[in-house]
C-alpha cells in the first residue's frame, strides 16, 4: 500500500518541477519541456502499475514478482524527478538545507535526490527486484552455483 501512496505523492509534486521550470525561467526550453514530459509520462506509469497491482490484491489475483515491478519502477522514477529537480533548480538547488523527513518529494532538491538513491536498496536492492522479475514472472533459470564470467 505504502507504494501505491507514494506514486499519487509522486504525481502531485509533479507541480514542484513545474514551479521550478517556471522560476528558472525555462518554460520555453525545448529540452526541458522535453524532460519534464518524459517525467509526468513515467509517474503515470509507475501509478498505472500501483493501480494494478492494489487490483491484483484486492481480486486475490496477484503473481510473484508484481510487487516488484512497482517497487522498480517507483525507486527508478523516484531517481529520475529528483534528478531533473537539482538539474532545474541550478546552483540553489545544491546547497544544503535542513532535511524535511516523511515526504520524498520536499522540493529540497538535493535531499530528494540524495534520499532517492536509498529506494535503490530499501526493500530489497534494484539488482534482486530485477533477478525475482527474470525469475519469478518471466520464468528465467536462475544462475547455477559457484557462476562466475
Amino acid at each position: 500500500m505504502t507504494l501505491l501512496e507514494l506514486s499519487y505523492r509522486m504525481r502531485g509534486a509533479l507541480d514542484r518541477i513545474a514551479a521550478t521550470v517556471r522560476q528558472a525561467g525555462r518554460d520555453a526550453d525545448v529540452g526541458v519541456l522535453r524532460d519534464c514530459g518524459r517525467l509526468a509520462t513515467r509517474v503515470e506509469a509507475v501509478c498505472a502499475l500501483a493501480d494494478d497491482y492494489l487490483e491484483k490484491r484486492i481480486n486475490d489475483t496477484e503473481q510473484p514478482g508484481d510487487a516488484s515491478l512497482v517497487k522498480l519502477a517507483y525507486s527508478r522514477c523516484l531517481r529520475a524527478y529528483a534528478d531533473l529537480g537539482v538539474r532545474l533548480g541550478g546552483m540553489d538547488a545544491q546547497y544544503r538545507r535542513p532535511i524535511t523527513f516523511g515526504d520524498l518529494n520536499s522540493g529540497n532538491w538535493l535531499a530528494d535526490f540524495q534520499n532517492s538513491y536509498a529506494w535503490t536498496i530499501a526493500g530489497g536492492s534494484d539488482e534482486v527486484q530485477r533477478n525475482i522479475i527474470a525469475e519469478r514472472m518471466l520464468g528465467m533459470q536462475r544462475e547455477p552455483k559457484g557462476w562466475t564470467l
